[in-house]
């Protein structure tokens, strides 16, 4: 370390330490499936890699598949629209990391959060879903029962993620 740099951050020590439980917050709160109920994400982080890898997974598949066919590219950039709710999910992670729970700040951050999730996860996922539905007679097996799988796997895990952000957001604490 640099003569008067400012040691890095007790999150970050333990990540390279090798103490898991405290490096959790700093190494996995970019993970979606990790960052969004109480206590960061402490006793989760295996699920939460486990739910990452199969996602990049489905990922790569099916959006090299539409690139290198030339053919569902636009159901893949619909696909995409997921994303914009990542902005509004890493900043409530940010607020809360920084311990600003109880500010209004948070709170907007959390009720932005939760619109843009309903609207760029639920219910792209959802029509994402039905026009595969409506349309599977039109879409070749292989490409069709690719989509049909990633809808079946993220959509639920989607559904579990919202209930995780009400839960942890705007529900009372449950015993």
């Amino acid at each position: 370390m640099a003569a008067g740099a400012p040691p890095p951050p007790r999150e970050l020590q333990a990540a390279f330490s090798g103490d898991e439980q405290e490096a959790a917050p700093a190494c996995c709160s970019w993970i979606p499936a990790t960052s969004v109920g109480e206590g960061g994400t402490k006793g989760r982080t295996h699920k939460g890699k486990s739910q990452l890898s199969l996602a990049l997974f489905q990922v790569i598949v099916c959006f090299g598949f539409a690139f290198l066919v030339r053919r569902f590219v636009g159901f893949a950039m619909v696909a995409l629209l997921v994303e914009i709710n990542s902005i509004f999910l890493h900043l409530r992670t940010i607020l809360r990391m920084a311990g600003l729970v109880n500010t209004a700040s948070f709170r907007l951050a959390s009720l932005v959060n939760l619109g843009t999730y309903l609207v760029f996860r639920i219910l792209i996922l959802a029509w994402m879903s039905r026009w595969l539905a409506l349309n599977g007679e039109n879409v070749p097996a292989v490409p069709y029962a690719m989509g049909t799988a990633g809808m079946a796997v993220m959509l639920p895990i989607n559904i579990v993620l919202f209930y995780r952000l009400l839960r942890s957001d705007f529900l009372p604490p449950h015993k």
